[in-house]
């Protein structure tokens, strides 16, 4: 029912200066799994968006989520919309949209490894603009397999 989720998002930009790095660490805090069914989990997340950039600003974020799972939850898809919003300024630091599909690579008891191929739409304070990026990511999770029967 409750999860978290780390994640690094790594961009440089270029510009006439040469290359800037906009990192940030991304941490949900909290996400809760409002739909989990056998194929299907469905999560709302609240946490905070880091920049490791300028002022070093941490930035209210949070997450709305939907996963699709095969049967035997080797295969999936995943679709997910973040926002950071800094309710002070009253600034949208950064909108994002992504869709990817996960393949399970390996599975050790309750650990299972998923390579990930994604895409990506950023839009930063409104002028930095990622119109589209491929992902390929390792995610690695922590969980048992359980059935369930009404």
């Amino acid at each position: 029912m409750f999860s978290t989720d780390f994640r690094v998002n790594y961009l440089i930009e270029e510009d006439i200066d040469g290359p800037k790095d906009l990192t940030t660490f991304d941490w949900q805090v909290i996400q809760l799994n409002v739909v989990t069914t056998k194929n299907v989990i469905g999560r709302v997340g609240f946490g905070v968006m880091n920049e490791n950039f300028g002022t070093k600003q941490s930035i209210f974020e949070s997450t709305f989520g939907l996963s699709i799972l095969s049967n035997d939850h080797k295969l999936g898809g995943s679709l997910e919309y973040r926002v950071a919003k800094d309710f002070e300024t009253d600034v949208t630091p950064r909108r994002e949209i992504s869709g990817s599909f996960e393949k399970q690579i390996f599975s050790t008891g309750s650990f299972h490894g998923f390579a990930t191929l994604g895409v990506v739409y950023q839009r930063y304070y409104s002028d930095i603009i990622l119109d589209y990026a491929l992902e390929f990511v390792d995610n690695f999770f922590l969980y048992e397999n359980q059935s369930v029967s009404f």
